[in-house]
């Protein structure tokens, strides 16, 4: 119990996010939890790309090597997105097929798309990648590292 406390309420004592927000104090972690419900999934993207590139370009890393991979997560109840697809693990159960994007040499996400369990891992990748690839506005990728689900000419040819 007294680590569940804690871990909702590690916010409120962070002075640094005070700062950097210029406030006299601190919420606690049920007011972000309020704000953050009302995002939709194409707020999240947009925050989330909005974070992927100011870090990117606020790195000190200008030729790296980009991972690009996808997975499926199970998903239980009813959520938003999940359909029966392919699931190697839970057969006729529904799930989310993410496309991940990686710095290999910094171990990071640089971007991920949570997509209806029922799409292939090509589906829409031209799309993820030409995003990802903007987020690194003008810095050099030196290998593009795929698994066998993206082999197909249009991903080549991109």
């Amino acid at each position: 119990m007294l680590n569940r406390l804690l871990h909702t309420e590690v916010t409120r004592a962070d002075n640094a996010l005070r700062k950097i927000f210029n406030w006299k104090q601190t919420p606690g972690q049920d007011a972000y939890k309020h704000y953050f419900k009302t995002f939709d999934q194409s707020i999240n993207q947009n925050v989330s790309k909005h974070f992927f590139t100011w870090f990117f370009q606020n790195i000190n890393i200008d030729h790296f090597t980009l991972d690009i991979d996808s997975t499926i997560m199970t998903r239980y109840g009813s959520q938003l997105g999940a359909k029966k697809g392919y699931n190697p693990k839970k057969k006729d159960r529904i799930s989310h097929h993410l496309l991940i994007a990686f710095v290999g040499e910094l171990r990071m996400v640089a971007n991920f798309w949570l997509r209806s369990g029922n799409s292939s891992s090509v589906n829409n990748f031209t799309d993820f990648l030409a995003e990802t690839l903007s987020i690194f506005s003008d810095k050099k990728i030196g290998l593009v590292r795929l698994d066998l689900g993206f082999c197909q000419k249009d991903v080549f040819d991109y």
